[in-house]
């Protein structure tokens, strides 16, 4: 599996750390992986950690990708932080696209600052 998703109590959020080939039925599967985690837990903030991730994704999955969190309201109710590597395509499209569809969603590229944007009470 590409995706290990884990609940950390101690701060109320979800990680998952994205590693190998993601392609869009890899994100289909982590929609549907991450969903019951989320209403079980009732975490309201998910931390998606990409940096060993090999993205597969064309410029229209990257833009189609923020519908998917609209179809799994849980997901897209939740303010999301994606840490991505260096030089990776695609996050300003995900984010614009998941501003579109209201949804508090920042990509980044340091790991500390990711969590500490999706742990403020800013958004």
């Amino acid at each position: 599996m590409p995706f290990d998703i884990e609940y950390h109590p101690d701060r109320h959020f979800v990680r998952v750390a994205a590693a190998g080939e993601i392609d869009m039925a890899a994100i289909r599967d982590y929609y549907e992986r991450l969903e019951p985690v989320l209403a079980e837990t009732n975490a309201d903030r998910v931390l998606v950690d990409g940096r060993d991730a090999d993205i597969q994704l064309s410029a229209a999955d990257v833009f189609s990708i923020p519908r998917l969190a609209v179809k799994a309201r849980s997901i897209g109710a939740r303010k999301r932080a994606l840490v991505t590597k260096p030089g990776v395509n695609g996050p300003e499209l995900f984010e614009m696209g998941s501003r579109n569809h209201e949804q508090q969603v920042r990509v980044f590229i340091d790991h500390d600052q990711a969590i500490d944007w999706l742990l403020s009470e800013n958004h």
